[in-house]
């Protein structure tokens, strides 16, 4: 009987860390609808490829002890850095190049495990040094990139289960979570997901319809993407002296004035300049809903 319930408290931390892989990947297969016409679909697939490698991975240590098990964990888990690095590149037709420096990445941090692998079979996986910073310095890239943004607490919430899958690699850990840390890594990743769909309706207030194309964009896109375009209109503002400039809440007033924020004078160059730098992310149809315009 003793030895029963140790063989299901063994099998039931891994079993609950694949039924909440499952459950993740399921809700991250749900947002491809939301997602079509953006550039956001290849985050969302490295995120599912991540998830299923880190429950394939915790899974098959369940059925295997070998020296190779440790560093394919690790493997696995810093594939969970695929999707931001796949954000940063989020630009046609660079995108699809992109690829290519994400797998780039990817490979360089699991040069530890091969060489755990190949040349010291049966040693301890050894992530010290400037390895270890750089890990954290991903995970900490990963959440100032939507801090900004309403979805803070997701970013938050995904750099803590990444911390957890890699603690034991982490300058600032010094322990193997285990299959403790995978299961409650998963619940965490699981909460980033409900977080983000609980804040669709959070928005900030939009003066104009070009705020809701703004807010949304600068929110799914997050810091880095979002600093650059307001910066490529704000030089078109500079260019064509419009009396307002785009700020992180949306259009601002350069000065105190009567009327709307932006004239209808400067209205219909805006909205080409907006779209002409926004279709390199998203589709013209996307723009359209959100400026509650119809789609032919």
């Amino acid at each position: 009987m003793v030895a029963t319930s140790i063989g299901i408290a063994e099998w039931g931390v891994p079993l609950g860390s694949a039924v909440l892989g499952l459950l993740i990947v399921g809700a991250l297969g749900t947002r491809f609808r939301k997602l079509q016409g953006t550039t956001l679909i290849a985050p969302c697939i490295w995120a599912i490829l991540a998830v299923f490698a880190v429950v394939t991975s915790e899974i098959v240590t369940i059925f295997s002890d070998a020296g190779w098990c440790v560093p394919a964990k690790y493997a696995t888990a810093v594939a969970t850095f695929c999707p931001q690095m796949a954000l940063l590149g989020a630009k046609r037709p660079q995108n699809k190049a992109w690829r290519f420096v994400v797998v780039t990445l990817w490979a360089v941090l699991v040069l530890p495990a091969f060489e755990a692998i190949v040349f010291h079979p049966g040693q301890t996986l050894d992530v010290q040094g400037m390895r270890s910073w750089f890990l954290l310095v991903l995970v900490l890239m990963g959440v100032a990139n939507s801090l900004p943004t309403r979805f803070w607490l997701s970013a938050v919430l995904v750099a803590v289960g990444q911390s957890l899958l890699l603690w034991n690699y982490l300058p600032i850990g010094d322990a193997d979570l285990g299959s403790a840390g995978v299961l409650i890594a998963s619940f965490t990743f699981l909460a980033a997901i409900g977080a983000a769909a609980m804040t669709r309706s959070k928005r900030l207030p939009a003066e104009h319809p070009l705020d809701r194309v703004w807010i949304d964009f600068r929110d799914w896109f997050g810091t880095l993407w979002g600093l650059r375009v307001a910066e490529r209109i704000n030089a078109a503002g500079s260019m064509y002296d419009w009396p307002f400039r785009l700020t992180w809440s949306g259009f601002r007033a350069c000065e105190a004035a009567d009327g709307p924020i932006i004239p209808d004078a400067d209205l219909e160059v805006l909205e080409t300049a907006m779209t002409n730098l926004l279709r390199r992310f998203v589709s013209p149809e996307w723009i359209a809903k959100r400026m509650g315009q119809s789609i032919d």
